[in-house]
């Protein structure tokens, strides 16, 4: 996939097109296929990677979820509580590993490569007990190429709860389709079928396809479908 420097040298010059100035349709529309607040699990984790500065990680937090925005550049995460107006704490771990937060721990970015991202990057905090309940992937995904997108899944898969776990955690997952050699990404066009293979057949989910949209014109005319897929690992599905 393109590496940090690239992401880097983005958010550098403001090249950010793939931030939205709203949040996500398709997570307003699905949110209900999270996990929704009980009395015995009032703030459901959430793992949102490639997180940038978006406004979903807001929405989620309004929604009564613990969001954690794993994020390649720094600045994103700065931005991203400056623009909101947000107060955080920036605390780093025994390795050094630096990480935002806002007091009521509703919100936590980690800054840094994804690959390499595993829970013990995070403070062993109240706010961050308990499993992972949900993967949202808007932009994650579909920014890795070929080569790197089944590396990628499996290591989401890595920090989630087992299989074995009793209680089904769900992947809210965007993907965009089109015809790759008439556009360079990222966004990378990747079709349902790798999706089935990298998260069903080889990483144990169910995957379910909730919406598919109309053909649209995206960069240079070149149409895209969107599709919105929740795969849900481990509990009886």
């Amino acid at each position: 996939m393109p590496d940090q420097q690239f992401w880097q040298s983005r958010w550098d010059a403001n090249r950010i097109a793939f931030h939205q100035s709203k949040v996500n349709p398709s997570l307003a529309e699905f949110v209900h296929r999270l996990p929704q607040p009980t009395a015995d699990t009032p703030h459901p984790l959430v793992l949102v990677p490639y997180c940038g500065k978006s406004l979903d990680l807001l929405f989620l937090a309004d929604k009564g979820y613990r969001v954690v925005g794993i994020e390649f550049v720094q600045k994103a995460c700065r931005d991203f509580f400056t623009e909101n107006n947000l107060t955080y704490t920036t605390s780093s771990t025994p390795s050094g590993r630096t990480f935002f937060h806002t007091s009521d721990g509703s919100i936590t970015l980690v800054p840094g490569d994804y690959f390499t991202f595993n829970w013990e990057h995070v403070p062993d905090a109240p706010w961050l007990a308990g499993p992972v309940d949900a993967v949202y992937d808007r932009a994650a995904l579909i920014a890795n190429e070929p080569e790197a997108r089944g590396r990628y899944a499996a290591h989401t898969l890595y920090l989630l709860p087992p299989p074995t776990h009793p209680v089904a955690v769900p992947i809210l997952l965007i993907i965009t389709t089109y015809d790759q050699s008439a556009m360079s990404g990222p966004p990378f066009s990747v079709p349902l079928s790798e999706v089935e293979t990298s998260y069903g057949r080889e990483g144990g989910c169910t995957v379910e396809v909730v919406k598919v949209s109309k053909p649209y014109e995206f960069r240079g005319g070149v149409k895209h479908v969107e599709t919105v897929v929740v795969c849900m690992r481990g509990g009886k599905a």
